[in-house]
């Protein structure tokens, strides 16, 4: 089963695509590390998951719920609770 599930992820800034369709799969168990130069939007991505940034397009599913977009602008994570963002001891 997915843990984290991103799919053709897209994030612009203005001109500038800051991510170009970044898809991964992460299952129970397993580690995974983005890498990459300076500015190849690791970061941005990264971001994007947690919640405090809005994806341009793509779908981003975390232990199996999806994030909505936004509401009326305004990054998810700002508006959900934070015990949604606490982890398990375990990812198995």
């Amino acid at each position: 089963m997915a843990v984290v599930d991103v799919r053709d992820l897209h994030k612009f800034y203005g001109d500038v695509h800051a991510v170009n369709g970044l898809s991964f799969r992460i299952d129970a168990g397993e580690v995974y590390a983005l890498l990459g130069e300076n500015g190849a939007g690791k970061s941005t991505a990264v971001e994007i998951l947690e919640g405090h940034r809005i994806a341009t397009s793509g779908a981003v599913e975390v232990r199996a719920s999806s994030w909505p977009a936004a509401v009326d602008g305004t990054p998810w994570a700002s508006t959900w609770p934070r015990q949604l963002f606490a982890l398990p001891n375990r990812m198995d």
